[in-house]
C-alpha cells in the first residue's frame, strides 16, 4: 500500500482565522491559503511522512496544497520538469490572489537548490511570507561544497524569509554557524499520531499483555546503509554471544545486497527483510515488536524513533542529530557508538531488562515523552500558529 496526493486544495478550519491580503479592507474572512512546496509525499522519506501525519490535524480554515517540485522520475535531472509546472503555478496563484503563506521543505543537493529558485521568487519577486523547514541532516556539509557566491546567494534568500525551521539545536547552531540570522531561526518538531495505546501516560500500572516470547524481536526502521548503521547492526547479530533477539529490517534500498551480506555473515535465519513499507504496515510493525534499532551516525530527528515513541517501544539508538535534545537512558537505550561493540553491548542491556521483565518503566517514559513533545495533533497547531503569525506580520507592513 503506498499513499497517493493530489495538488487539490485540502479545506480545513481554525478558529482563530485572520484576513488573508487578498481580504484587506472586506468585512468577511476567509481561509489562510498556504503552498507547501515539497517532492510528492510518499517519496519525501521523514519530511513527507510527518505532513501526511499532520494533514488530519490542519483546522478546516486553512487551505494547504502541497506542490511536487521533484516529480516521481529516478533521474533527478527530469524535475526540471515539475519545478517548472511548480513556479507557473506559483505566480498564477498569486496574481490570483490566492496565496497568503509559502512553505518550503528544504533539503540537501537536488531538493536545496529546486526550493531555493522557488524561494528566489517568493522572497524577492512576489514578496510572500517564507517559511522554511530544514530537515537534512547534513545540510551544513552540503552548504560547505558550494562555490562562495552560491553560498552568498543562498544566505540571501534563507535570511529573507519569515521563519527558518530547524529540528533542534544541534540544527540550530548548523544553521547560525552558516550564516543564517538567528532571530530568524526557530526549534520546531512536527509529531506522530498515537500508534499504540498498550502504555497509558496516565498511569504507572503495567499493562497486562506483556510480550511471553522468550527471545525479543527488535526493528530496525530506516534507509539501508551505512548512515543508519545497519552494517554493524548486522554485524553484531554474528558476533553476539547466545541468544540474539530476532531482527526484522525494513526501509528503503537494495534489499538484495545486504540480504547476501546477511547470508555471508551466516545469520540469515536470524533477519528477515521487508524493504520498503506502507506506513500501515511500519504501525502494524510496532504493535508487534518488542524495541526499535538505530545506531545512526548522522540525523535529523528520524520518523521511526517518533513513531517508536508513540507505540509505547524501547528505542535502542545512538545520540546523534538533534535526538540529544530529548533522550536518556530513562527513555531510550543509548548505543555508545556506532561500532559492532557498541550496538552489542545495547542489545545487551535490553536484553537484561527484558529477561527480568524490567523495560515497563522505559516504555512509559517514552510514551510520555511522545505525548509532551511529538503528539501531531498538538504539533501541527503549532505549525499552523507559525503560518498565521507569518501572515499577520506581512498583513501589519502592507497596510
Amino acid at each position: 500500500m503506498r499513499l497517493f496526493f493530489t495538488d487539490k486544495l485540502i479545506h480545513f478550519s481554525y478558529s482563530n482565522s485572520v484576513p488573508s491580503r487578498a481580504n484587506s479592507g472586506r468585512s468577511q474572512r476567509r481561509s489562510l491559503e498556504v503552498l507547501v512546496f515539497t517532492p510528492p509525499l510518499d517519496r519525501s522519506g521523514g519530511i513527507g511522512a510527518l505532513f501526511s501525519y499532520a494533514r488530519p490535524f490542519f483546522p478546516q480554515d486553512i487551505n494547504v496544497k502541497f506542490i511536487d517540485t521533484r516529480g516521481y522520475a529516478e533521474n533527478p535531472l527530469w524535475s526540471i520538469f515539475p519545478l517548472t509546472k511548480a513556479s507557473f503555478l506559483l505566480f498564477k496563484l498569486r496574481f490570483q490572489n490566492r496565496v497568503d503563506v509559502i512553505h518550503l521543505n528544504l533539503g540537501a543537493h537536488g531538493s536545496a537548490f529546486r526550493k531555493i529558485i522557488i524561494g528566489t521568487f517568493t522572497t524577492k519577486l512576489l514578496r510572500i511570507p517564507t517559511i522554511f523547514q530544514i530537515h537534512a541532516s547534513a545540510f551544513e556539509v552540503f552548504f560547505n561544497t558550494l562555490p562562495p557566491f552560491l553560498k552568498k546567494y543562498f544566505l540571501s534568500i534563507l535570511n529573507g524569509a519569515h521563519k527558518i525551521l530547524v529540528l533542534g539545536s544541534i540544527s540550530k547552531a548548523m544553521m547560525e554557524n552558516i550564516g543564517c540570522k538567528s532571530h530568524l531561526l526557530e526549534i520546531f518538531q512536527m509529531g506522530v499520531p498515537e500508534l499504540s495505546v498498550q502504555i497509558k501516560s496516565s498511569s504507572r500500572e503495567k499493562p497486562s499483555n506483556k510480550a511471553t516470547r522468550k527471545n525479543p524481536i527488535i526493528l530496525f526502521a530506516g534507509e539501508l546503509g551505512q548512515r543508519k548503521g545497519l552494517p554493524q547492526t548486522l554485524e553484531s547479530i554474528a558476533s553476539y554471544k547466545g541468544d540474539f533477539p530476532y531482527l526484522i529490517v525494513a526501509g528503503s534500498g537494495n534489499v538484495e545486497i545486504w540480504q547476501n551480506f546477511a547470508e555471508s555473515l551466516n545469520i540469515g535465519k536470524r533477519v528477515s527483510f521487508v524493504g520498503l513499507i506502507s506506513y500501515s504496515a511500519i504501525h502494524s510493525y510496532l504493535n508487534d515488536i518488542d524495541a526499535l534499532i538505530l545506531p545512526s551516525q548522522a540525523e535529523g530527528l528520524p520518523v521511526s524513533v517518533l513513531e517508536c515513541f508513540s507505540a509505547g517501544k524501547i528505542p535502542i539508538v545512538t545520540i546523534s542529530g538533534n535526538l540529544g535534545d530529548f533522550l536518556n537512558s530513562e527513555n531510550s537505550i543509548i548505543i555508545s557508538k556506532p561500532t559492532c561493540e557498541g550496538i552489542s553491548e545495547a542489545i545487551q542491556v535490553f536484553c537484561n531488562l527484558y529477561n527480568l521483565d524490567q523495560c515497563f518503566n522505559i516504555q512509559y517514559n517514552a510514551k510520555r515523552l511522545w505525548v509532551e513533545y511529538f503528539d501531531a495533533s498538538k504539533t501541527t497547531i503549532k505549525l499552523v500558529k507559525i503560518w498565521q503569525s507569518a501572515s499577520i506580520e506581512e498583513s501589519s507592513r502592507s497596510a
